[in-house]
C-alpha cells in the first residue's frame, strides 16, 4: 500500500495555542463485586491523542474533505504530516472527524476554522 501524505494544497500551520496532546488511555478496568477495582494494561505499546485548530480558505476546506473521505477512507487509513509541536515527519490516523467552522468572509470567499484530532502512531 504507497503511502498517504497531507495534501501539499492544505496548511498545515496550527493556531497558536490550539494544540494540545495527551496519552489514549491504555487501561482496561473491571470492577469486582467487593474489593477496588482491577486494572491491566491494554497493550504495551501505546499512543498519543493530537488536536489543534487551523484556519483554511474554501478550497482546502474541499481539499481536506476529500482527503478525509477518499484517500483516508473515511478516516481509517494512516497518513504522514508533519507534527505539529516537533516539525518532524510523523504517522497519523484522524481519532475524528474534521470540524469546520465558518468564522469569516474574505472578498466573497468563506474561511474556516478546522479543528483536527489525530492519534499519533507508535
Amino acid at each position: 500500500m504507497a503511502t498517504v501524505y497531507w495534501p501539499p494544497d492544505v496548511n498545515q500551520a496550527h493556531i497558536v495555542g490550539s494544540y494540545s496532546e495527551k496519552p489514549e488511555t491504555n487501561v482496561a478496568e473491571f470492577a469486582p463485586e467487593v474489593g477496588p477495582p482491577k486494572r491491566r494494561r491494554r497493550s504495551s505499546v501505546s499512543s498519543d491523542l493530537l488536536s489543534w485548530e487551523m484556519y483554511a480558505n474554501a478550497a482546502e476546506r474541499v481539499s481536506l474533505r476529500n482527503f478525509y473521505r477518499s484517500d483516508l477512507a473515511d478516516g481509517v487509513l494512516i497518513f504522514k504530516r508533519k507534527h505539529p509541536a516537533t516539525n518532524d515527519m510523523a504517522t497519523f490516523q484522524f481519532a475524528a472527524e474534521p470540524q469546520y467552522k465558518e468564522f469569516a468572509f474574505v472578498r466573497g470567499t468563506p474561511r474556516y476554522r478546522v479543528t483536527i484530532s489525530v492519534r499519533l502512531m507508535p
